[in-house]
């Protein structure tokens, strides 16, 4: 399965996009964990740049879109 993760940050990076992409290839069994691990790791990086909202789309490997969310992270 394939998850495809668009992220937004506060600002835009020296390159000057302030809208990332990532996408992550794992089994079905673990494609979830997977996502939410690399979420996790990237809030809490001090020194990156702060991400306003992630917006999850998670296919098959036919292309075929299973689930989607999106969530936005609190800092402290």
């Amino acid at each position: 399965m394939k998850a495809i993760i668009n992220y937004s940050l506060e600002r835009p990076t020296r390159f000057g996009s302030s809208i990332v992409k990532k996408k992550i290839i794992a089994r079905q069994e673990c494609i979830r964990s997977m996502v939410l691990n690399f979420i996790t790791e990237r809030i809490n990086q001090v020194n990156f740049i702060r991400v306003k909202e992630f917006k999850v789309s998670i296919f098959t490997h036919r292309g075929v879109l299973t689930e989607k969310w999106s969530y936005k992270p609190t800092y402290r």
